[in-house]
């Protein structure tokens, strides 16, 4: 065994963790699985980003460290994963490989689970032909039908596998026949555990290294460092940031009115969140009952109002009027910083769209938000945030400009359209997500005559489909800057 604290050589590795929910780390206290043992043995700092020697690489996070553990996937779905991911762009040089869980847990086939394995090995090598894999057993978890699956597993695997290969591919035991004191629930580990994996997957970096079987990783095409460090961001917990003024409830349920026949001048409304809702009298406020309805919204926004970088809290009223809070920064430090909110009153009295059709984005790249009107048919009525008035005492003076109508849709209803920072320049891409999260980008060019009143008035150049979808429904996406500079991501939430 490797001390901890001692790289096993010079040579820099780019690690690539594959395999289902031991990979992740479930049942592990920090959630990050064999990687803080490892890590430890490594001798990575624990803050910050990687050292030069040596880095995690993956598209899924397990606490602080990146990975492809997919939990609760087979051999055959996590193979499937892994294709699609995209993450051998960032070119591993080192491949740890556990999986196989799920299969025998199932009670699927064990011969038909070995045939996966095999696949997925041949898969990597094919992918990544200079990568060192090492494969580990699954943990024996007893003496069990369950751990007897897996050695039968794990011994057919390496028979199947080509004599040449078996260089560069390597099984890693652990140092104890079995987990049966060090399981968090009888099917996967716990601290002590996954302390085992990690310090018998040093091992094998160890002796890979020392027999140079490692290669130097090739170069990738872009700076994988810096997205790593970027999307592997560390969260300091903050509590409550705001109390919510006594503005108002944050989710709205959907409105259906109709005519009430006894008196034309009230409507019957009805709450679409309640089962057999008997419905109220409202007075009519329009043309027809039915211009009175509304689908589910939500009333709180955030969005950066001054230019100075920080999100104000924004809140909409029924008829598309904004209450806002500025935010003027926080003092104190890591959980315990406070954020100190400034109210500011009615920022704009709203101009004909409902709550649900109001979005903020900036479309000028001046860093302040305009105000945006969604209409059911995409289209988008705007009006530029010029600024705070000169010379007026508050900040809700806020000199709004209108330009008229600056996108005519494209033929989807408005509840889809999004606004967000896709190219990373600053300004807001027209972004249309359909029902199950795949996205249609309009490249904003900027504006069509220069930066005066009418630079909210900007081209767009259609991008077609830029996303496919993960299988999130269309309420579940939100688009967030993670990094300074940084485009524009897909931040799925439950």
């Amino acid at each position: 065994m490797v001390a901890a604290g001692v790289m096993p050589g010079d040579t820099v590795l780019r690690i690539l963790g594959i395999g289902d929910s031991i990979t992740w780390g479930y049942f592990s206290s920090d959630d990050q699985g064999y990687f803080t043992s490892l890590d430890n043995n490594l001798g990575v700092r624990v803050s910050g980003c990687p050292t030069n020697d040596y880095k995690f690489i993956g598209t899924q996070t397990s606490g602080r460290f990146r990975n492809e553990g997919y939990s609760g996937l087979r051999v055959d779905q996590i193979q499937e994963r892994v294709t699609s991911s995209g993450i051998f762009k960032q070119r591993p040089n080192v491949i740890l490989l556990m999986a196989g869980t799920k299969d025998i847990n199932q009670g699927r086939d064990w011969l038909t689970t070995t045939s996966n394995m095999v696949k997925l090995i041949n898969y990597l090598f094919q992918e990544c032909p200079y990568a060192t894999i090492i494969v580990q057993h699954i943990p024996m978890i007893g003496y069990n039908d369950f751990s007897r699956s897996m050695t039968t597993l794990q011994k057919e695997v390496i028979k199947q596998l080509p004599r040449q290969r078996i260089s560069r591919h390597q099984s890693a035991r652990n140092n104890h026949t079995t987990f049966e004191h060090a399981s968090g629930d009888g099917l996967h580990p716990n601290d002590e555990g996954y302390n085992r994996i990690g310090e018998a997957f040093t091992e094998r970096i160890w002796v890979a290294d020392q027999n140079a079987w490692i290669k130097e990783p090739a170069a990738v095409s872009s700076d994988p460092e810096k997205e790593a460090c970027a999307s592997g961001l560390w969260w300091d917990p903050q509590g409550e940031v705001a109390s919510g003024g006594g503005l108002g409830k944050h989710q709205y349920p959907g409105i259906t009115c109709k005519d009430y026949p006894p008196d034309t001048s009230q409507c019957s409304c009805f709450d679409d969140s309640v089962v057999d809702d008997i419905g109220r009298q409202e007075d009519k406020s329009g043309p027809s009952c039915t211009d009175m309805s509304y689908p589910n919204a939500t009333a709180v926004h955030f969005a950066d109002l001054n230019g100075d970088g920080r999100a104000e809290y924004l809140w909409v009223g029924p008829k598309g009027e904004v209450k806002a809070y500025y935010n003027n920064g926080y003092s104190g430090n890591g959980s315990q910083a406070i954020t100190d909110w400034r109210p500011a009153g009615v920022i704009a009295t709203g101009i004909g769209g409902l709550r649900d059709e109001i979005r903020f984005a900036d479309l000028n790249g001046d860093g302040r938000a305009d105000y945006l009107w969604v209409k059911p048919d995409g289209a988008i009525e705007a009006y530029l945030n010029g600024g705070h008035i000169a010379g007026s005492a508050t900040p809700a003076n806020i000199q709004w400009l209108p330009q008229g109508t600056i996108a005519a849709g494209i033929g989807k209803n408005g509840a889809g359209v999004r606004l967000a920072n896709i190219a990373g320049v600053g300004r807001a891409d027209y972004v249309w997500v359909d029902d199950v999260g795949a996205l249609t980008g309009y490249l904003n060019t900027g504006p069509k005559n220069g930066n005066g009143g009418d630079a909210g008035q900007v081209g767009w150049s259609p991008q077609g489909t830029i996303a496919t979808g993960i299988g999130m429904k269309r309420w579940n996406l939100q688009f967030g800057d993670i990094g300074k500079n940084i485009p524009s991501k897909r931040l799925p939430s439950n």
